[in-house]
């Protein structure tokens, strides 16, 4: 379990790289991001750096076919990266006080059930 968001980035590309063996990653991207992204309202303007990488996962998700697939390695790099991004500038609005403690929690929360 990551202990905060800064641990939670650096372990992004270990657990996503598990998840991608086991043929999760697309699972657990959606879920990440489903609970991230109801999070983070598109009216508040502090929300919007959050919020603007979980339009960008739901794009990278969308291109996926339905059911059972094994994405390439280009894609599991890219949810990887998303993934630490939502977490260092989850942590960043944080740390400048910028969004609330619950929202960190929720960000925090969602990558331990979903990511690791």
């Amino acid at each position: 379990m990551a202990t905060d968001l800064i641990d939670a980035a650096g372990r992004s590309y270990d657990n996503l790289f598990v998840k991608w063996q086991l043929n999760l990653l697309g699972n657990s991207m959606a879920t990440f991001n489903l609970q991230v992204s109801n999070t983070f309202n598109d009216n508040v303007a502090n929300d919007r750096p959050v919020g603007n990488f979980c339009i960008l996962m739901r794009a990278l998700i969308s291109e996926w076919p339905a059911g059972a697939f094994q994405p390439d390695l280009n894609k599991l790099d890219e949810c990887a990266n998303l993934v630490y991004r939502v977490c260092w500038a989850t942590n960043q609005m944080f740390v400048q006080s910028l969004i609330t403690l619950a929202q960190y929690n929720a960000v925090l929360a969602a990558y331990n059930g979903a990511i690791e």
